[in-house]
Protein backbone atom coordinates (compact mmCIF):
# COMPACT_ATOMS: atom_id res chain seq x y z
CA UNK A 1 0.00 0.00 0.00
CA UNK A 2 1.35 3.30 -0.43
CA UNK A 3 0.37 6.67 1.57
CA UNK A 4 2.43 9.85 0.97
CA UNK A 5 5.19 8.82 -0.85
CA UNK A 6 5.68 5.86 1.72
CA UNK A 7 5.50 1.97 0.50
CA UNK A 8 3.57 0.65 3.80
CA UNK A 9 4.33 -2.76 5.17
CA UNK A 10 3.76 -5.02 8.16
CA UNK A 11 1.62 -3.26 11.00
CA UNK A 12 3.23 -3.32 14.14
CA UNK A 13 0.51 -1.89 16.02
CA UNK A 14 -3.19 -0.72 15.59
CA UNK A 15 -5.68 0.45 18.20
CA UNK A 16 -8.15 3.38 17.14
CA UNK A 17 -7.33 5.83 14.52
CA UNK A 18 -3.59 4.72 15.12
CA UNK A 19 -1.79 2.75 13.14
CA UNK A 20 1.94 1.65 13.26
CA UNK A 21 3.67 0.22 10.58
CA UNK A 22 6.94 -0.77 8.94
CA UNK A 23 7.73 1.57 5.78
CA UNK A 24 10.01 2.37 3.00
CA UNK A 25 10.37 6.17 2.30
CA UNK A 26 10.44 7.76 -0.95
CA UNK A 27 14.45 7.19 -0.92
CA UNK A 28 13.80 3.74 0.29
CA UNK A 29 14.85 3.74 3.49
CA UNK A 30 13.42 1.53 6.32
CA UNK A 31 10.99 3.67 8.64
CA UNK A 32 8.51 3.25 11.15
CA UNK A 33 5.35 5.27 10.10
CA UNK A 34 2.81 6.06 12.46
CA UNK A 35 -0.02 6.93 11.07
CA UNK A 36 -3.24 8.62 12.08
CA UNK A 37 -5.69 7.10 10.18
CA UNK A 38 -8.94 9.46 10.37
CA UNK A 39 -10.20 12.00 7.85
CA UNK A 40 -11.48 14.40 10.77
CA UNK A 41 -9.17 14.79 13.39
CA UNK A 42 -9.84 16.78 16.14
CA UNK A 43 -7.73 20.16 17.07
CA UNK A 44 -6.62 18.23 20.04
CA UNK A 45 -5.66 15.06 18.49
CA UNK A 46 -3.44 16.82 16.07
CA UNK A 47 -2.46 19.52 18.79
CA UNK A 48 -0.84 15.88 20.68
CA UNK A 49 1.04 14.56 17.18
CA UNK A 50 3.03 18.18 16.82
CA UNK A 51 4.28 17.46 20.83
CA UNK A 52 4.63 14.05 20.56
CA UNK A 53 6.67 15.05 17.31
CA UNK A 54 8.54 18.18 19.42
CA UNK A 55 8.89 15.65 22.46
CA UNK A 56 10.49 13.26 20.06
CA UNK A 57 13.42 15.62 18.16
CA UNK A 58 13.90 16.97 22.11
CA UNK A 59 15.65 13.22 23.12
CA UNK A 60 18.72 12.17 22.26
CA UNK A 61 18.92 8.71 23.67
CA UNK A 62 19.68 5.16 22.68
CA UNK A 63 16.53 3.90 24.09
CA UNK A 64 14.21 5.97 22.66
CA UNK A 65 13.19 6.08 19.00
CA UNK A 66 14.20 8.80 16.60
CA UNK A 67 11.61 11.05 15.05
CA UNK A 68 12.73 11.78 11.28
CA UNK A 69 9.31 14.56 10.18
CA UNK A 70 5.70 14.84 10.67
CA UNK A 71 3.85 14.65 7.70
CA UNK A 72 0.72 15.92 6.40
CA UNK A 73 -1.73 14.18 3.81
CA UNK A 74 -4.67 16.05 3.00
CA UNK A 75 -6.39 15.17 6.84
CA UNK A 76 -4.00 12.51 7.59
CA UNK A 77 -0.91 12.58 9.58
CA UNK A 78 2.02 10.78 9.79
CA UNK A 79 5.15 10.82 12.05
CA UNK A 80 7.95 9.31 10.43
CA UNK A 81 10.39 7.46 13.05
CA UNK A 82 13.66 5.62 12.76
CA UNK A 83 13.56 2.14 11.69
CA UNK A 84 14.09 -0.19 14.48
CA UNK A 85 11.81 -3.11 14.98
CA UNK A 86 8.57 -4.61 13.86
CA UNK A 87 7.57 -6.49 17.19
CA UNK A 88 6.24 -4.47 20.28
CA UNK A 89 6.49 -6.42 23.81
CA UNK A 90 3.39 -7.01 23.61
CA UNK A 91 3.75 -9.37 20.87
CA UNK A 92 6.44 -10.98 22.06
CA UNK A 93 5.09 -11.65 25.69
CA UNK A 94 1.50 -13.19 24.09
CA UNK A 95 4.37 -15.33 21.79
CA UNK A 96 6.36 -16.31 25.09
CA UNK A 97 9.40 -15.91 22.46
CA UNK A 98 11.75 -15.45 25.50
CA UNK A 99 13.51 -17.19 28.16
CA UNK A 100 14.13 -16.18 31.81
CA UNK A 101 17.58 -14.36 31.16
CA UNK A 102 16.50 -12.75 28.10
CA UNK A 103 13.22 -11.64 30.10
CA UNK A 104 15.36 -10.41 32.46
CA UNK A 105 17.84 -8.48 30.08
CA UNK A 106 14.67 -6.89 28.45
CA UNK A 107 13.98 -5.59 32.29
CA UNK A 108 17.18 -4.11 33.16
CA UNK A 109 17.24 -1.89 29.03
CA UNK A 110 13.64 -0.85 30.11
CA UNK A 111 14.81 0.58 33.44
CA UNK A 112 18.16 2.32 31.55
CA UNK A 113 15.15 3.66 28.68
CA UNK A 114 13.08 4.82 31.98
CA UNK A 115 16.03 6.44 33.85
CA UNK A 116 17.18 8.02 30.45
CA UNK A 117 14.15 9.42 29.71
CA UNK A 118 13.70 11.19 33.26
CA UNK A 119 17.48 12.58 32.83
CA UNK A 120 15.75 14.45 30.12
CA UNK A 121 12.88 15.71 32.09
CA UNK A 122 10.03 13.83 30.59
CA UNK A 123 7.99 11.57 31.92
CA UNK A 124 6.63 9.16 29.13
CA UNK A 125 2.84 9.18 30.65
CA UNK A 126 2.10 5.81 28.95
CA UNK A 127 4.89 3.04 29.70
CA UNK A 128 3.01 -0.31 28.44
CA UNK A 129 4.33 -3.74 26.56
CA UNK A 130 3.02 -2.09 23.43
CA UNK A 131 5.21 0.95 23.57
CA UNK A 132 8.28 -0.66 23.44
CA UNK A 133 9.65 -2.25 20.62
CA UNK A 134 11.73 -4.98 20.71
CA UNK A 135 14.52 -6.09 18.14
CA UNK A 136 14.69 -9.61 18.58
CA UNK A 137 17.36 -10.11 16.45
CA UNK A 138 19.73 -8.07 18.94
CA UNK A 139 17.69 -8.37 22.56
CA UNK A 140 17.30 -4.55 22.36
CA UNK A 141 14.49 -2.53 22.89
CA UNK A 142 13.50 1.53 22.19
CA UNK A 143 10.56 3.45 23.61
CA UNK A 144 8.05 5.10 21.41
CA UNK A 145 4.52 6.71 22.10
CA UNK A 146 5.18 9.51 23.23
CA UNK A 147 2.00 11.49 22.94
CA UNK A 148 1.28 11.52 26.35
CA UNK A 149 4.42 12.51 27.85
CA UNK A 150 4.94 15.55 29.61
CA UNK A 151 7.92 18.14 30.53
CA UNK A 152 8.78 17.21 34.66
CA UNK A 153 8.53 20.97 34.51
CA UNK A 154 4.92 20.94 33.60
CA UNK A 155 4.01 17.75 35.63
CA UNK A 156 4.86 19.68 38.85
CA UNK A 157 2.79 22.95 37.96
CA UNK A 158 -0.02 21.09 37.29
CA UNK A 159 0.03 19.20 40.51
CA UNK A 160 1.37 22.90 42.63
CA UNK A 161 4.76 21.42 43.68
CA UNK A 162 6.88 23.84 44.04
Amino acid sequence: MRLAGFSVGEVIHASGETVVALAQNASGESVVLKVLDSEHPSPETVARWHHEFAILQSIDSEWVIGARALHQDGRRWLLELGDFAATNLAQVIARKLLDFADRLAIAQQLAQAISDVHRHRLIHGDIAPKNVLVDLARLRIKLCDFGLATRLEQERSREGVD
